[in-house]
């Protein structure tokens, strides 16, 4: 095992064990925190989808780092997953509030009883992760259970029209908004990770069904600059979901040796880079035909889903990508300056112009695998296109 790869991860790592991100004790004990405000020292809501993420990327980390029980901390996660979150149904609940809060209810929280495609996705990657890891079958039979929700909950019979939340109280899809989260659109193709990986587990064809259609849909929504829209009408595109697109793009490449997705894949990092992340010039998080649609400013999650797509594609070996080391080193150090003292990484501004210092689980994350990667590609280590996981 070569400690060469965790160089760059390393400083990331001990806020993962030492921080309460991670729930240890009491009845939500596994579940993972959205973010910790460091100035009140007070944690959000338990977050479904984070406490996915967070079991993959654990498995990942169990890979190269011994020096920490990552395999249990993802064992923990998903038992508060399938005990807490995860209805008899299949459905996994979004976030739980463990205290009163002040300001409008949040209409994700477990009482309203809604939940996401894309959510129940990640959390299904991460329990199809840590079955293979583990090979403990309980894992693959509580993937299975919520793969059985998510083919029947999120579409009409047939596939027809897909939904991206369904309100497990009323037993019916929400009708779409134009909300990137709020409607299907390309970005649920990160999804196709955990289908995928559902269909090589269990061989049932539903799920290499479901990744063909999908991807069908997703290609179509790449238009104007290599972009993916990412509103209704495809005029917007956020470059946070426009990632989620191109991340599982990047895990069907190098899974299935797709080498027709290689252009698409090169067109789509080109556009974050040249028309989000120039180094002369503002950032963008959201780009659109309209001004009024725009999102000027920077969140630490879209700059390191960016920069680790852009070390993925390299992995995979997508020569087509543009050589730009000079704009990746300026965009690296522009994401380490999101550090904050206790080692976490902050959000930075948010949609409304906001600059928000807490410290934030996915961009952690996000930020973790992206210099894990990095180490991944510098350390010379032999290296499989399947072996691509991406939180």
């Amino acid at each position: 095992m070569s400690t060469d790869v965790l160089k760059f991860a390393r400083p990331y790592l001990d806020w993962l064990i030492e921080s309460d991100i991670q729930i240890t004790d009491g009845p939500d004990t596994g579940g993972v925190r959205a973010w910790i405000d460091e100035e009140t020292n007070e944690g959000a809501f338990i977050y479904s989808e984070i406490t996915g993420y967070f079991i993959t990327l654990a498995v990942h980390l169990s890979r190269y780092d011994d020096t920490r029980d990552w395999l249990g901390r993802a064992e923990q996660a998903a038992m508060w997953i399938r005990n807490v979150a995860m209805q008899e149904s299949g459905a996994v609940l979004t976030r739980k509030y463990d205290r009163v809060v002040s300001g409008p209810p949040d209409p994700y929280s477990f009482e309203n009883g809604l939940t996401a495609f894309f959510d129940c996705a990640m959390v299904g990657f991460g329990l199809t992760n840590l079955y293979e890891a583990t090979g403990n079958h309980c894992w693959l039979e509580t993937a299975e259970n919520l793969g059985n929700f998510c083919l029947d909950a999120f579409q009409t019979p047939g596939g027809g029209e897909r939904f991206a939340v369904y309100d497990t109280k009323k037993g019916a899809p929400l009708p779409p908004d134009d909300r990137w989260s709020g409607h299907w659109g390309s970005f649920e193709l990160k999804g196709a990770m955990y289908m995928d990986s559902m269909h090589r587990l269990t061989g049932d064809d539903r799920y290499r069904q479901w990744t063909e259609e999908t991807l069908a849909q997703a290609l179509r929504t790449q238009v104007d600059h290599g972009r993916f829209g990412t509103n209704i009408d495809l005029s917007t595109t956020h470059l946070h979901p426009h990632n989620y697109t191109l991340e599982a793009m990047l895990y069907l490449a190098g899974r299935h040796n797709r080498e027709d997705l290689l252009p698409v894949i090169k067109n789509a990092i080109d556009f974050s880079f040249d028309y989000c992340l120039p180094i002369d010039s503002l950032h963008f998080q959201a780009w659109s035909e309209h001004d009024r649609n725009e999102i000027k400013g920077l969140r630490s999650d879209v700059l390191a889903q960016s920069l680790r797509s852009h070390v993925a594609a390299e992995l995979l070996d997508v020569v087509t990508v543009t050589a730009r080391p000079e704009q990746i080193h300026v965009l690296l150090q522009l994401l380490e300056s999101y550090r904050l003292d206790s080692g976490a990484t902050s959000y930075g501004m948010d949609e409304y112009g906001t600059k928000s210092r807490h410290a934030n689980a996915w961009c952690h994350f996000f930020a973790t695998e992206l210099n894990l990667l990095r180490g991944v590609a510098a350390s010379g280590l032999e290296w499989k296109p399947t072996e691509i996981i991406l939180t």
